[in-house]
């Protein structure tokens, strides 16, 4: 009775090891090959998003944006004493190091605007609704992802003075002035 008991409790022990066995067999089979699949897709959007992601690629492949990349070229982002040039998307979407939000965003935005490419004439196009539409869209945070420094500004106090009022610490209850009421053309020089 004893050798049956003993028996009983090394075969469910060896059941019990083989079950746990099976599922990690399981779990590598599909776990390695979704491992690899996506290493695999972060390598293609990774190669798609380099050549999509650079101004001229904006400017120079979509006849929608042709005008917009000729102010873009004369504005400010593109030519400055720096010598830094501000791209479209550090504007347009959200921070590359927040990696997800920026990859679906850039999705979301370029398969509009790759419908609208493929569906619209060439005259069909509306500059002026669509820059209405951007700049409500513009937010401070987006100009103060590079220009955060500007009550610290050592040229001209009175305009870090402004600055500190109105947009880093307006009155209470009330909304901090919008970058582009005063720097309306500072991406884009319109003639």
């Amino acid at each position: 009775m004893e050798e049956k008991k003993e028996e009983t409790k090394v075969e469910k022990k060896k059941g019990f090891l083989c079950s746990i066995g099976w599922l990690i067999k399981k779990c590598i089979v599909i776990f390695v090959p979704g491992f690899v699949a996506a290493i695999i897709l972060f390598v293609i959007i990774n190669a798609v998003l380099v050549p999509t992601s650079t101004v001229e690629f904006c400017g120079e492949k979509c006849h929608e944006m042709k005008d917009v990349y000729a102010s873009w070229k004369k504005g400010p982002h593109a030519v400055n004493r720096t010598g830094i040039e501000v791209a479209c998307i550090e504007c347009h979407l959200p921070p590359r190091e927040d990696f997800f939000a920026h990859v679906t965003e850039k999705a979301i935005a370029g398969t509009k605007d790759f419908i609208k490419h493929k569906t619209n004439k060439e005259g069909d196009y509306n500059a002026e609704a669509l820059r209405e539409k951007v700049r409500k869209h513009m937010t401070n945070d987006v100009c103060l992802r590079c220009h955060n420094k500007l009550e610290d500004n050592p040229f001209d106090k009175d305009i870090a003075a402004y600055h500190n009022e109105e947009v880093f610490k307006p009155e209470e209850g009330t909304k901090p002035a919008p970058c582009i009421e005063c720097h309306a053309e500072a991406a884009h020089k319109r003639d």
